[in-house]
Formats: C-alpha cells, structure tokens, sequence
C-alpha cells in the first residue's frame, strides 16, 4: 500500500482523503500545518507527498523530503508556480499537478459576471442596511453585451458556451482554436477583442510569458465602461493599473479572485468603499461538492499512474529524471 503525506489539510479533504484512499490503495495521513522547511522531515517513510498551492517549496525541502524515501511530490492544485520545479526535476523528484472542474470554474465565472455586471455587492450591502434605492445599481443584461474570452481551453471554452446561452456575442482570443466553439466564437485578434468587448472573461494559465497579461497599455486598450472577470491565476493582471483603471471610470467593474499574487490584499480593500465596483472574492470556482470528489479522485488516479512507473524505472535500473506535470 502507498503512503502518503497530506500537508494542509482541512477537514473537508481529511474525508475525502479517508474515504477514497483505500479505492486506490493508499494509506494516508493528514496535517492540517503547511508544508515548511521545519516540518519536512515529517515525510520520512513516505512515498508521496500531496501539498496545497500555499507555502513554497524549496531546494532544501525537496532535498529534505529525498531522503526521507519521497519518491512524488503531488500539488492538488493545478498551479505549480511554488515550487521550484527546475531543482525538483535535477534531484529527481516527479512532480504533479491536478485539474480543475471546467464545469465548477466556468458555473462560478457566469456567476461573477452577472453579479459584477449588476451591481450585486453593493446592492446587498445597501438591502443589508434595508436601504432598497437601487437607481444607481442599474446593471446590464448579458444578451446585450459583447463578452471576450481570452484563453480558450479547457475552462475558458466550456465559459464561452456558458456565454453564448446567455445569448451574448462572443469574441475569443487564444493560442489555439477550439473546435467545440467553431460557430460561437469568433477568434479575433488581441487588440480587437480588447477594443470590443463589454466585458472580458479571463482564462489563461500562469507563466513567465502571461505575466501581467492585463497591464497598464491593455487595460487602457479595453472599451470604456467595460466589465473585467478574472477566474484565473492572480498574477495574469497588474493589480495597480487594474485599480487605477476603475478609479479613473475607464473600467465599470472588475472581479479578481487572486489578489494574493502581488500581497497587497488588505491595502486593496482598504482603499476601496463598500460600495465599489471592485469585487474580492474567495478561490472557490473549483469548490463544488461534485468538483471536490473528482480533484481527489484526479490526484490519486494522477498519483498512482506515475508512482507506478517510477517503480517500474527503478526496478529496471534506469535514472529516475522525470518530471511530470
């Protein structure tokens, strides 16, 4: 049977953990501390290691984990931007990644739109006061809008077709065509899509190239009065510009689901009122129930796929110097 270490758990995956772990042949135990250098060594006699997206892992931790008979380091995110997977695969060390929902994340981005293009935060903030003047929360139907999508994979296309039953007019823009939006989607160019779009849905993965995708020129390029939802990874915006963006008018609206990535947070929504048209809110797009059963599920299957053939390396002798995401 594998053994694997679950840093930062909470209790939600504690049962899922103890509930599927036996179906795939693990035995699992569960912290609820984050991984850190000081913990590390709890790994020893491990096979896996499954970690959330929070804390980093570092050389020395991988060194750590290593020798203490790791031999797969598991993210149960699908971000793996904290670990430093040019040491990980020097020393050795597979690395996973899981997926998310496409259906969870795309349900939770229609969301989002709707409420950032009605105004809902700061109409339930006034209902809560039993303040029922909503002249000035006058929001827009989706019909009538223009919606861009930047990143037409696996998140972005199901998002785009979410879109297209709301009746909006869809403009994409990605590396690569999808097929399944062929007759929904029109694929244009950056800068058209920018220029046209009443509001722009945000769907592309983190990397050194999408770093501060929506910066301070292609914020400036988007529609005056347009909406922003960003469902993606924090570090695709420049959170200043973005700001600056909304405090001139340019932008109507924004949601960002990851201002973590520039650790300014609280000076976020300190700077703004109540009533704002930035909206914060949690990482929860991949949180359904029904999502949360298949990320443990993916992980596990993800896990054993390759543990399974690194054990099979080793039997034949070869050098272990894979990396897998």
């Amino acid at each position: 049977m594998t053994r694997l270490l679950a840093y930062d758990c909470g209790k939600d995956e504690r049962e899922r953990y103890a509930r599927f772990g036996p179906e795939y042949g693990f035995e699992v135990t569960c912290v609820p501390e984050r991984p850190l250098p000081e913990n590390a060594y709890w790994a020893m006699g491990y096979d896996c290691v499954a970690i959330a997206a929070a804390k980093a892992i570092t050389p020395a931790m991988i060194d750590e984990y290593l020798a203490g008979g790791i031999r797969l380091l598991s993210s149960r995110a699908i971000g793996v931007d904290n670990i430093d997977l040019a040491y990980a695969k020097k020393a050795g060390l597979p690395v996973t990644r899981n997926t998310y929902s496409a259906a969870s994340v795309a349900d939770y981005a229609m969301m989002l739109a709707l409420m950032v293009t009605r105004h809902t935060k700061a109409a339930l903030l006034r209902n809560v006061g039993q303040d029922y003047n909503f002249e000035p929360f006058r929001g827009k139907e989706l019909h009538t809008m223009t919606v861009g999508i930047v990143g037409t994979g696996n998140i972005g296309s199901v998002a785009a077709r979410r879109f297209h039953a709301f009746g909006s007019r869809l403009l994409a823009w990605s590396r690569h065509e999808h097929p399944a939006l062929k007759g929904i989607a029109e694929y244009v160019s950056l800068d058209r899509l920018l220029r046209e779009s009443d509001l722009i849905s945000l769907h592309l993965t983190s990397t050194p190239e999408t770093y501060h995708f929506l910066n301070r020129e292609t914020i400036g390029k988007m529609k005056p009065g347009a909406y922003l939802v960003n469902t993606a990874r924090g570090d695709l915006v420049e959170n200043i510009a973005l700001i600056e963006a909304l405090e001139s008018g340019h932008l109507a609206g924004a949601v960002n689901i990851n201002w973590f990535a520039d650790g300014f947070l609280a000076q976020v929504e300190a700077a703004f009122p109540k009533e704002t048209p930035l909206a914060v809110y949690c990482r929860s797009g991949r949180r359904s129930a029904a999502a949360a059963e298949r990320l443990t599920k993916a992980g596990y299957t993800c896990v054993c796929n390759l543990l399974g053939g690194y054990l099979a390396w080793t039997e034949a002798g070869k050098a272990v110097s894979r990396y897998e995401t």
